[in-house]
């Protein structure tokens, strides 16, 4: 059973649109969601998951840079 922050998590990753076993996954730490979409969780739930787990606000933006260039 998912305890209680794995379980919220993967309640945002459902609200973002995300399937119930990718939402799984993620919040399970079993996979890691790619740049732009640990972006759209990030600026959709809150939660900092896959490359944007424990980065700076400078380092969010370094990265949202990167993925503009790279993913459009």
């Amino acid at each position: 059973m998912l305890d209680e922050q794995a379980h919220k998590l993967y309640q945002a990753l459902i609200l973002v649109g995300l399937s119930q076993p990718y939402a799984s996954q993620i919040s399970t730490g079993k996979r890691e969601p790619s740049l732009p979409l640990s972006i759209e969780i990030l600026d959709k739930t809150g939660w900092d998951v896959g490359p944007m787990a424990g980065r700076t606000k400078h380092e969010i933006k370094v990265l949202r840079e990167a993925s503009e260039l790279l993913y459009t």
